[in-house]
């Protein structure tokens, strides 16, 4: 925003690079060794269009109205493993070694609970890893595992556990059938020494699954809490970033932006706040809201929450200008248990969080912007001066003006020898919308007196600190920018140079 304001103004300007040659005018000719000069610091004529140039990813046009905007649809997602989240039992299996002196091997079958939250799942596509390890063996043992799979051949897993061992295998892409959430599993235990003679010990063997990463379910699903994890968003916003003084933007929005892959609506709270560059944090009010269903047919049906004036403190939250937006929230999906058929859900059927910022340019500001400094150094006719004024030469049809402090630095000292408070540029007029209608138009001159002359002699800097205020400030009139309007200004130092050889 500094660039944009500064560039309203040409300020920007008065801080570049002063030409070598200088235009130059007799307007005394008493006297041979007399000239008078007229010295251009700076001259620019720019539209709000040129000015936000640079910013046309962070800037839209709707006919003449502009609007400051960011946007990202899909920053975050929730999933089949945020929906279904499950966990496997750990079981403990024992086993008598004493009944391999009479027959080679020992089967049963053992149920595998899963706990699934607010769900019944009958198949599920996962990966997995499926982990055994030994205490109290008499021998080790071959360890199989058959595993019930929808529509195909049962896969059978074999392990050799050991004692004090973790052996483990990972699989992948099985769709494998359950039973009220549980697996049931053919279990058997084979010596790995056929020959041996074994006593009464009873051995034992924990099994688990874990890494459990779902990619496709069958089942139902009553109503489901979930947490959606916090994060963070930078916000791009540098046209905002250094906006000073007293900014009141008269009705910026935030949207929330919900892309729904699943059959089920939803209704969703959001934990919104802003980090400042202080670090400090700022939080941004919402209400709860509603998420559509997908409709039939379609990959994804899109909900948005508007956070505006009317519904929240954005209107605070954005004046603030924070650096990165914090996120986090509770999404419950499928209030109330309303679609109870069996679903099939892959992976691919996300629900996608995202957010939009819309910062209309319509404002109120009360604002010093940073200091700005114009060097002297290099302007050799100004040793010989002996009258001069600053002329300020300006047509402005942007809804805010300008005054300043102009202080007379000498580097020797380090210090400010004369202070000056001029008008740089009178806002234009509004309508009762806060539009231009009529511009400010002036040929401001200051005149210097002698001793500031002779501190603009013995200076080698002018820093200019530049005080804005929008038209009718002081009135609580909010003001439009448009991308038409315009502000020309020239600025001159004029006098009266006396050559002493």
């Amino acid at each position: 925003m500094k660039k944009m304001l500064i560039g309203l103004l040409a300020i920007s300007m008065l801080a570049g690079c002063i030409e070598d040659e200088f235009n130059t005018d007799l307007i005394v000719d008493d006297f041979e060794t007399t000239a008078g000069v007229a010295i251009p610091l700076a001259k620019s004529k720019v539209t709000m269009a040129d000015i936000l140039s640079d910013q046309t990813d962070m800037v839209k046009y709707d006919g003449e109205r502009i609007i400051l905007f960011q946007e990202n649809e899909a920053m975050e997602y929730v999933g089949i493993n945020d929906f279904f989240r499950i966990s496997a039992q750990k079981v403990s299996l024992p086993v008598s070694f004493i009944l391999f002196n009479s027959q080679e091997e020992i089967s049963f079958t053992q149920s595998l609970n899963f706990t699934i939250p607010s769900a019944t799942i009958s198949v599920m596509e996962l990966a997995y890893s499926i982990s055994a390890q030994g205490s109290n063996l008499e021998a080790p043992l071959l360890l199989s595992l058959t595993i019930p799979i929808e529509d195909g051949e049962d896969r059978t897993v074999e392990l050799e556990v050991r004692n004090n061992q973790s052996v483990v295998k990972s699989f992948s892409g099985d769709r494998i059938s359950l039973a009220d959430n549980k697996l049931n599993l053919q279990v058997t235990f084979k010596p790995l020494n056929d020959e041996a003679t074994y006593g009464t010990a009873i051995g034992n063997i924990d099994l688990e699954l874990g890494d459990l990463s779902l990619s496709y379910v069958k089942g139902t699903m009553g109503e489901n809490k979930v947490t959606m994890d916090e994060g963070s968003y930078d916000l791009d916003f540098d046209v905002l970033n250094d906006i000073p003084g007293d900014i009141e933007f008269d009705d910026p929005k935030v949207s929330i932006i919900i892309d729904n892959g699943t059959p089920f609506m939803g209704k969703i709270d959001t934990d919104l706040s802003g980090v400042l560059n202080d670090n400090s944090t700022i939080n941004l009010s919402s209400e709860s809201f509603n998420m559509v269903a997908k409709a039939d047919g379609e990959e994804s049906t899109r909900s948005r929450h508007t956070l505006h004036k009317g519904n929240s403190d954005v209107k605070s939250f954005i004046a603030k200008t924070p650096d990165v937006l914090k996120y986090a929230g509770e999404l419950t999906l499928n209030p109330g248990g309303v679609v109870k058929t069996p679903i099939e859900l892959s992976d691919e059927d996300r629900i996608y969080i995202g957010y939009g910022f819309e910062v209309p340019l319509e404002l109120k500001l009360n604002a010093n912007l940073e200091e700005e400094v114009v060097e002297l150094d290099d302007i050799d006719m100004l040793d010989d001066l002996t009258k001069a004024s600053l002329i300020f030469n300006v047509i402005n049809n942007l809804p805010i003006g300008a005054s300043a402090t102009v202080n007379f630095y000498d580097e020797e000292t380090a210090s400010v020898i004369e202070t000056m408070d001029i008008e740089l540029a009178k806002p234009a007029k509004v309508n009762s919308e806060g539009k231009v209608i009529e511009p400010g138009e002036a040929v401001l001159p200051v005149e210097l007196s002698e001793s500031q002359v002779e501190s603009l002699r013995n200076s080698e800097e002018l820093r200019i600190t530049v005080r804005l205020n929008t038209t009718d400030y002081e009135k609580g009139q909010t003001v439009v920018f448009e991308k038409k309007n315009s502000l020309e200004m020239q600025l001159v130092i004029r006098g009266k140079v006396e050559y002493n050889n």
